[in-house]
């Protein structure tokens, strides 16, 4: 026997993600596709709009929510609301790696490139990005974090970094080299003795 209250066709996400693309879908489509392994049902989707409520309609707040505080929904349980997280994460990431072959050469590059990493954060954290002579982007590194209103940089944990990529790729000694390296430490070194003073 048909049950009325089912979804129609072209209401089913799934369906509609296929026929015209995922940025057809609303976050409550998509949400809906997330928690339930990529089958949109009535129940589903109520549960994606209820997350939403929750977290009045935040994609934001959503990515800096705890799991416990998406288990306050109905069905929501640990499989579900890990599935969401990982999927948020994804696309940070995503976000992240579509900056990593531009060239940093400027304030707004950097913020571009750094942004996904921090935007939903709720504490300081500080990054060392270390760059080619001509500011291509070799890596990233967290040095520290901290709480709301600021976290410690220790300067010995940046030339740490710097030096671990020194000695690990043979390649960097040509583009950087080990007299650059020995400047920087000079440089920290002799800031560090007039604080002292």
């Amino acid at each position: 026997m048909k049950n009325f209250s089912d979804l129609c066709r072209e209401e089913i996400p799934q369906y509609k993600a296929y026929n015209k693309g995922f940025s057809s879908l609303t976050n409550v489509e998509l949400v809906s596709l997330v928690i339930n392994r990529g089958s949109g049902t009535r129940q589903s989707i109520e549960q994606a709009r209820q997350i939403l409520n929750v977290m009045d309609g935040s994609l934001r707040n959503v990515s800096k929510s705890r799991i416990e505080q998406l288990q306050v929904v109905q069905g929501i349980g640990d499989c579900k609301a890990i599935a969401l997280q990982a999927a948020i994460e994804l696309g940070r990431r995503f976000a992240e790696e579509s900056t990593e072959q531009v060239r940093l050469d400027s304030a707004e590059a950097i913020y571009r490139h750094i942004r996904p990493r921090m935007m939903s954060l709720d504490h300081e954290e500080a990054y060392v990005l270390l760059m080619s002579n001509n500011f291509g982007l070799i890596k990233t590194v967290r040095i520290s974090s901290g709480g709301i209103t600021g976290t410690a940089v220790d300067i010995r944990q940046v030339v740490k970094e710097a030096f671990a990529l020194y000695l690990d790729k043979p390649w960097f000694a040509g583009i950087f080299g080990f007299s650059a390296v020995l400047g920087i430490i000079s440089t920290f070194v002799n800031a560090g003795n007039k604080t002292n003073k």
